[in-house]
């Protein structure tokens, strides 16, 4: 448990530090270094928002939240409900693989 907790924390910090090592373009490890503070720019706002709502659904499908908590969050993000279902369909998908 402790692990998982220091993962989660660090997380952030790993992924940026990896992209770095790659050598990947900047904006990707830009994008990753503004999660660490308010995101600015269009790839890092929408990283941003894109681990929100996997971090809503994995709520949701644990039932830590409920339906109406979940589309209050998503409403918060100002996430529109094509986008949603489309990355429902997705996550879906992803679960069912795994």
């Amino acid at each position: 448990m402790a692990f998982k907790d220091i993962m989660s924390e660090m997380s952030m910090d790993i992924s940026y530090f990896i992209t770095r090592e790659w050598k990947l373009p900047e904006k990707f490890w830009m994008a990753l270094f503004e999660q660490t503070k308010e995101p600015q720019s269009v790839l890092a706002v929408a990283l941003h928002n894109a681990n929100s709502c996997a971090e809503l659904y994995l709520l949701h499908e644990k039932n830590k939240i409920s339906g109406d908590e979940l589309y209050e969050a998503i409403d918060s993000l100002k996430c529109n409900g094509i986008v949603w279902r489309e990355f429902l369909d997705k996550a879906k998908l992803l679960t069912n693989t795994i």
